[in-house]
């Protein structure tokens, strides 16, 4: 399983950055933050989205149709709800964010909700310390 997320962080990654959505770079004045960062996305970003997105709306769509169909539909609708990201309508990142939904939602069918905040923190905190926008 490593090996597989590792694969898709490789492969997101750059496209984001090819997409023009960031360039690399350490905010050397946030590194001493990001254990508080990794708590606070945690129990905000990470824990909210995931239970809205994947515990609310892919059970609500699995119940009416298949795994898949709801792992795809609640991706779209996570990326939708990042389109006020930036510049309105930033269709880049609903693009990635969708892509990430799609991740969240294999994680959380498979692992269950706790290892899908992980990830989800997990993202949210290297872009924090290592994504510039």
């Amino acid at each position: 399983p490593v090996v597989f997320w590792t694969g898709l962080a490789a492969l997101l990654i750059p496209l984001g950055w090819w997409m023009g959505m960031f360039s690399f770079g350490v905010h050397w004045h946030r590194l001493w933050l990001v254990p508080v960062a990794l708590i606070g996305i945690f129990f905000t970003v990470g824990l909210v989205e995931e239970l809205v997105f994947r515990q609310v709306v892919l059970v609500f769509f699995e119940q009416r149709w298949n795994i898949p169909v709801a792992v795809v539909a609640s991706s779209l609708f996570f990326g939708l709800s990042h389109v006020v990201r930036g510049t309105f309508p930033n269709w880049p990142y609903v693009f990635l964010a969708t892509l990430a939904g799609l991740i969240y939602g294999v994680v959380f069918v498979r692992y269950g909700l706790s290892y899908a905040i992980v990830v989800h923190s997990g993202v949210d905190v290297f872009k924090y310390a290592f994504l510039v926008r």
